[in-house]
């Protein structure tokens, strides 16, 4: 099958972000569950009840812009020209109704700050990025770093893969696992909160720090520190509303 080419659709705002848009230029490319990233860009996702994708700039920013439908998965990809003439990443919005597959290269920071619920989902980072979900939930969550990428995430996971053969900073003491498995075999951190069973296989250098009540296994060949540091303290309390 060959790709498809997008073309422009519409230059109006997204409403449904609910907040002013600047310039840009509005894409509806038909339906898909994964996204590809590839150049320098800041991407904000939201689930939604449409599949779109918002790029803000002029015409001269769009020309600098490729993307490309296929089976599926819409990738976008900053040209070269991005890399030297200009000081600044890209700006996207992205919504979708479902997400399956995130893979991120160069350097792209992906950020999902609202609510997001999906049935899987699996993330791959082969360059210097960021993904960053604040409020996820998900039965399964795979996530795989082969170059310096880090990975930010909150939320509720039934089980937990997560594979770093490059670099990476794995933050998710603020995200709810059930089952997780964890393989470092470059030079990798990972704080998680993990409730009832944790394996770890490290062969490089690697630091595991996490909380819960999980039954841990490890087996390591490199250098490895796994702390545990009991159970998850309660988030503290909300501030009391101020006396009328």
């Amino acid at each position: 099958m060959k790709p498809l080419y997008l073309t422009l659709v519409l230059a109006l705002p997204l409403a449904a972000w609910g907040q002013a848009q600047p310039v840009g230029k509005l894409y509806t490319p038909g339906p898909f569950d994964s996204l590809s990233f590839s150049g320098a860009a800041q991407v904000s996702f939201r689930q939604g009840e449409r599949d779109e994708l918002f790029i803000e700039g002029d015409e001269d920013v769009q020309k600098d812009v490729r993307l490309q439908l296929r089976d599926g998965q819409l990738s976008l990809h900053t040209r070269g020209t991005w890399w030297f003439w200009r000081d600044t990443r890209l700006r996207v919005q992205v919504m979708a109704r479902e997400l399956k597959r995130l893979s991120v290269s160069g350097s792209v920071n992906f950020q999902a700050p609202e609510p997001v619920q999906l049935p899987e989902l699996r993330v791959s980072i082969s360059g210097a990025g960021l993904v960053r979900f604040d409020q996820l939930r998900t039965e399964d969550l795979k996530f795989g770093v082969s170059g310096a990428g880090d990975g930010q995430f909150a939320g509720q996971v039934q089980r937990l893969s997560l594979s770093i053969s490059g670099r990476s900073d794995f933050l998710a003491q603020g995200l709810q696992v059930q089952q997780a498995k964890v393989s470092i075999s470059g030079l990798g951190k990972a704080k998680l909160w993990v409730e009832q069973e944790l394996e770890v296989s490290i062969s490089g250098i690697g630091t595991v720090d996490h909380w819960g009540n999980a039954k841990v296994s490890r087996r390591s060949s490199g250098l490895a520190t796994i702390n545990g540091l009991g159970p998850k303290p309660a988030p503290p309390p909300a501030p009391a509303s101020p006396a009328e």
